[in-house]
């Protein structure tokens, strides 16, 4: 039993032993002259509860201080050994899948149904009729938009035409002559510029008696005699006009002209005659005539204008073809631009409405199912609402965004597993159709978009989940390390591994970052999947390696890492190369097997 003793007030006597059931109070002190005494406090219950209640706080506080301070949880060293083995990486996601090749149709103009061939499930091949409308408006419209363009047309090439005739050219090699415009004359339609003579052969036209119509005969020849130059030239008889004329003797006569070659000192106008001979018989004209230019042309113009240049002037020797003349006329040229715009918004119109026709009658393009008809015979549509889909779904096709990481291992050809979500184990077996080399990034990741075709035999529809599996690469007879193991250190990638004596390659880190008895070491790394990554050189096998510490106590009631280990954690776990779940094509699967 506690027992507590109390001092008596006489000093020679011996302390009173009391149980604590008796615990002594205080009495009232008697003052006397020249002494002050205090007053005792009474210890009641209630004090003595506020002086335990101290105590125990004190206590508390003294024991968070410790804990705070020197206390450490138990904690478990996880470690772990690098083996020699093989490993695959695999490369996982999702989709949905799409035909590779569909037919969506629309309404192409508001109108009225008039006839559907197909329905809802209906098997279609490439070529059969889908549905008609009444195209009778259409119809009109385009027969409307070809006369425009025909008129057009028609416009354009008389304005071309003009823009031609702005050049006034020699219809023939001659002479011209009397001149009528000079540069800066305004000139009017059909307005004369000059006269063109072919003076290279003359004509004679003489009259001869009906008597000699069997004596007389075309490419005869004839004698030709000019007084006034006292010469005969040989002729020809070019032509026969049968007339009836009557010569001042009263003789019917008929027309024959001559012609004969200009030795160059002829001009029309001069007085000339001809003799024919028939079977030694001299036949003469029953009168003479004058001399012509064999050919004459008015040169006029075929549009009006400005002469901007003249190129000719009297007597000047042309030949056929050659310039005479440029007239201005800027109105043409704004003519033809003007038609040739009209012409061209006309035919885009006529080509777009003729489009629209086909498409009042669509076929299929596609061989399939049709998977939906949203119209119905007799019902006014309007432009551009759906009107009926087709899909191939004999072969389907997913796109795969392959994390940039894993792109590298993606190639053209490659086989792909693919399963359909919720399927009892089916799987259907595609391939890699098509890759890229330009990325998308999203939420700071950077993908590659991958097309992976499979021949569903129509077993997938269109916008099914599915999910994929690509077995990207595979090595074997390889040093393989637990992820876990991994290390992001300001070297570089590195192991922390256990060993009697420090490594020669071992590096420096801060204190309390590797655990006692390990070392970092720098490490190159391979493939890798969920659990192992391959060490392509720093380490080799049966090592030793650290991985994480995890706590002991019972606080929390589940494992978590210790303060020490607990920033090292954190930071091992994004390993070069990229690591599993949470990112597009996400590599997981495979494991450590026998050699192969």
């Amino acid at each position: 039993m506690l027992k507590i003793k109390q001092k008596s007030s006489d000093p020679n006597s011996e302390p009173e032993e009391i149980s604590p059931g008796k615990l002594p109070f205080r009495r009232k002190q008697k003052m006397t002259s020249g002494n002050k005494f205090k007053k005792s406090k009474k210890l009641t219950p209630k004090r003595i509860i506020i002086m335990v209640l101290i105590a125990a706080i004190l206590g508390g506080g003294g024991f968070g201080v410790y804990r705070l301070f020197f206390y450490e949880e138990p904690k478990q060293m996880i470690t772990g050994t690098t083996t020699k083995g093989s490993i695959t990486t695999v490369i996982e996601g999702s989709a949905t899948t799409t035909p590779t090749s569909y037919q969506k149709l629309t309404i192409p103009v508001d109108g009225t149904v008039s006839k559907i061939y197909v329905s809802q499930g209906s098997k279609v091949a490439v070529g059969d009729p889908l549905y008609t409308m009444d195209t009778t408006d259409l119809n009109a419209e385009i027969a409307e938009l070809e006369a425009t363009i025909s008129d057009y047309e028609s416009d354009l090439a008389d304005c071309y035409q003009n823009i031609a005739n702005l050049s006034v050219n020699a219809p023939f090699d001659g002479k011209i002559l009397d001149v009528k415009v000079e540069e800066g004359t305004k000139i009017s339609t059909n307005g004369t510029v000059a006269t063109l003579v072919d003076d290279s052969k003359m004509l004679l036209s003489l009259y001869f008696s009906y008597a000699y119509k069997d004596s007389i005969y075309t490419g005869m020849s004839a004698s030709v005699s000019v007084p006034d130059y006292m010469t005969a030239l040989e002729g020809t008889v070019s032509s026969i006009d049968w007339v009836s004329y009557v010569s001042s003797e009263g003789a019917s006569c008929f027309k024959v002209n001559i012609t004969v070659n200009n030795p160059g000192s002829l001009t029309a106008g001069i007085a000339a005659s001809a003799t024919l001979y028939s079977g030694g018989t001299e036949i003469s004209p029953a009168e003479s005539g004058t001399l012509k230019y064999y050919r004459t042309k008015t040169i006029s113009t075929e549009v009006s204008g400005t002469v901007s240049s003249l190129k000719v002037q009297n007597y000047s020797r042309v030949s056929a073809g050659d310039t005479l003349a440029y007239i201005l006329n800027e109105d043409y040229a704004k003519q033809l631009t003007s038609l040739e715009k009209k012409i061209s918004s006309s035919k885009a119109s006529l080509t777009e409405k003729q489009k629209t026709l086909e498409e009042c009658s669509p076929k299929a393009t596609v061989a399939g199912t049709v998977i939906y008809v949203k119209i119905k015979e007799g019902e006014e549509v309007s432009k551009g609402s759906a009107s009926m889909a087709i899909y191939n779904t004999d072969t389907m096709e997913i796109t795969a965004n392959i994390n940039e990481t894993q792109n590298e291992y993606i190639t053209q050809g490659m086989e792909v597993t693919i399963a359909k979500s919720g399927s009892s184990g089916k799987t259907y077996k595609g391939t890699v159709t098509k890759t890229s080399l330009e990325a998308t990034s999203s939420n700071g990741v950077a993908y590659f978009p991958v097309t992976i075709t499979i021949p569903s035999k129509g077993e997938l529809s269109a916008g099914v989940y599915v999910t994929y599996s690509i077995k990207a690469a595979q090595a074997t007879d390889v040093v393989l390390a637990p992820i876990a193991a991994l290390k992001n250190t300001k070297y570089g990638t590195c192991l922390f591994i256990k060993a009697s004596s420090k490594p020669d390659n071992a590096l420096e880190l801060d204190e309390g970052v590797v655990p006692d008895g390990y070392y970092a070491v720098k490490v190159e790394t391979g493939l890798s999947d969920e659990n192992n990554v391959e060490i392509t050189s720093g380490v080799s096998e049966g090592v030793t390696v650290f991985e994480q510490y995890i706590s002991t106590g019972t606080k929390t009631g589940s494992d978590t890492t210790s303060k020490n280990s607990e920033s090292q954690t954190n930071q091992q776990q994004q390993m070069p190369g990229g690591m599993p779940g949470g990112m597009p094509g996400g590599m997981s699967g495979g494991s450590m097997g026998p050699r192969s």
